[in-house]
């Protein structure tokens, strides 16, 4: 349980780390606010601060995943839920809006991110779940920077997902 919880946590914050910093640049923010509007989420006057309300929600959930799990994994799975719901319901209602997850993307938000964040949801349970086992023998160098570079892979991964759905979902050419 400890590797997994060192993967989970690792994963979670680097992901939720460049989420956050992807979207601090001005130009990249009034693009990601632009989104928030278009998904009609919420009232047009508080777009905005809800807007850097979530950037900051999803930088403290970077910083609380490394000191204090806990706290990381449960504001992880409720921002992480929340992004369901909200991709869930614009795919239902037909809105197409271009993906801002990582603060630039011109790909329509779609299955390829609720999938994401569904598995990212699973992630966050798991290291949630790894916090509670006190027992846990504590993690042997090797294995821990093993743990971290697998991690660090799966982030790399998850954050290029856009690219990736379209190399494989590219119509073949003859």
């Amino acid at each position: 349980m400890t590797y997994l919880l060192i993967g989970s946590a690792v994963l979670l914050a680097v992901v939720f780390a460049r989420s956050s910093a992807g979207k601090m640049r001005p130009e990249a923010f009034t693009a990601f606010a632009g989104t928030v509007e278009q998904l009609g989420a919420v009232p047009r006057r508080l777009v905005r601060p809800a807007a850097g309300a979530l950037v900051a929600a999803e930088a403290a959930t970077a910083v609380l995943l490394l000191i204090a799990p806990v706290a990381g994994f449960v504001l992880a799975t409720g921002l992480l839920v929340v992004f369901c719901v909200v991709i869930g319901t614009a795919m239902h209602r037909r809105i197409t809006v271009a993906c801002r997850c990582f603060g630039a993307g011109d790909a329509p938000l779609g299955r390829w991110h609720l999938a994401r964040n569904g598995v990212l949801v699973a992630v966050a349970a798991t290291g949630l779940a790894a916090t509670t086992v006190r027992t846990a023998p504590a993690a042997h160098p090797a294995g821990a920077v093993i743990t971290v570079a697998g991690a660090l892979v799966a982030a790399l991964i998850i954050m290029r997902l856009d690219e990736l759905a379209e190399l494989f979902s590219a119509p073949v050419r003859r």
